[in-house]
């Protein structure tokens, strides 16, 4: 058996002559409406808390020229040469660091790569090659996260494993994630460094 909970609408009206204020229950309002009640949209005002991070909205971050796009190109993958070559000491930070340096967490590192890889597809000289690698390069760091993610919670979830063996699936991902970044850099006809960053 359900039970309710009546709340009475105590609201204020002016009378006719606009001279006296009564109180009335919400029975004396729909009596008094016709009983049409009218719903109102309501207003919604997001709170920011002191220490919340700026997030650039992602449509703010497509380049506005090719120039600014093959800028943060290299710039990308930089960061993500430093991410790899480095991550057994970045790893010591967690997952979240991890997921820092992907852009999940933050507005630094890896954050807005997609949109200026889709920016410069139609750059490339074979779409297709270009086109693949970029999904597949989207995936392998939507995998990185989830798996840098997963290493938060491992130890206290019904899940096998240890948070260092996600954190190395992680790392597996970003090092895939670098190879088909560098088929994007051949498909673009940029130079790509003679040594790997790996």
């Amino acid at each position: 058996m359900h039970s309710f909970t009546f709340m009475f609408l105590i609201l204020v009206a002016v009378d006719v002559d606009g001279l006296t204020r009564t109180e009335i229950s919400r029975a004396t309002f729909l009596k008094m409406s016709g009983g049409v009640l009218i719903p109102l949209k309501p207003v919604l005002i997001p709170l920011k808390p002191a220490n919340a991070i700026d997030f650039t909205p992602i449509d703010k971050l497509t380049p506005g020229s090719k120039v600014d796009a093959l800028d943060r190109l290299n710039m990308y993958r930089t960061e993500l040469c430093v991410l790899c070559r480095d991550f057994d000491f970045i790893k010591k930070g967690g997952g979240d660091e991890i997921r820092r340096w992907v852009g999940t967490v933050n507005t630094q590192h890896l954050y807005g790569v997609n949109p200026t890889l889709k920016y410069l597809q139609g750059e490339a000289t074979d779409i297709v090659t270009y086109t693949e690698s970029m999904d597949e390069f989207r995936s392998l760091l939507t995998s990185a996260d989830t798996a840098a993610y997963s290493s938060l919670f491992v130890e206290f979830s019904a899940a096998k494993g240890t948070a260092d063996e996600y954190l190395n699936i992680a790392k597996g991902d970003l090092i895939a994630a670098q190879r088909e970044l560098d088929i994007m850099f051949k498909e673009l006809e940029l130079d790509t460094p003679r040594r790997s960053c790996l």
